[in-house]
């Protein structure tokens, strides 16, 4: 299993190597196509595009990281790790419009994530999945600051085996902009038929 990860991994960065510059769009698996909308920041705004839908999200990786890469298996990203995604929350249930952010390790699953504003001392949980970003991610507040980032994950979480943590600094700025871009990118699929 170790093998083929690691051979999905090599093919996926191999493709990624500045190859993937904005408007250029690929199939990346069978009916799924993906294509960098905008970049910005360190950002890049993704548009994933299936027959049953279109999203689009925005991820950057933790500084001096590469950017994750389509990962060639649905529309899964792989490699720059830790790196933060952003996407639209479309739920009707949702009375204003919001986003979802995912922080992603070097292992799918379980993550346990951490962070601390350059300087403090102690670090604060975060969850991995969640609607809402903490008040202190607030991009008016932040757009322009850095924090220090924890994430640890297991290869195989119900046996704890393969345990990896990973701690880098992760700039916020470009936060306004990306979400923007995000809400540009969903308002220009709106437009669009489905092929």
């Amino acid at each position: 299993m170790g093998v083929l990860l690691a051979g999905i991994l090599t093919l996926a960065l191999g493709q990624d190597r500045g190859t993937w510059t904005v408007g250029v769009e690929r199939e990346v698996d069978a009916g799924i196509y993906m294509q960098v909308f905008a970049s910005e920041h360190g950002w890049r705004v993704w548009r994933i595009e299936a027959r049953e839908d279109v999203q689009c999200q925005a991820i950057k990786s933790a500084r001096g990281r590469p950017h994750p890469a389509p990962a060639g298996v649905g529309a899964m990203f792989v490699g720059g790790t830790p790196y933060l995604q952003i996407t639209e929350n479309l739920s009707l249930t949702v009375p204003r419009k919001r986003f979802n952010y995912t922080w992603h390790a070097r292992h799918y699953g379980d993550v346990r994530v951490q962070y601390r504003l350059i300087g403090e001392r102690f670090w604060t949980n975060l969850s991995p999945l969640s609607f809402e970003p903490p008040p202190e991610f607030d991009p008016a507040i932040l757009s322009e600051r850095a924090i220090e980032i924890s994430v640890e994950s297991f290869e195989y979480p119900a046996i704890n085996r393969g345990y990896s943590k990973e701690t880098a600094i992760f700039e916020l700025s470009g936060l306004d902009w990306a979400l923007n871009e995000i809400s540009r990118c969903v308002a220009s699929n709106a437009n669009q038929p489905n092929s």
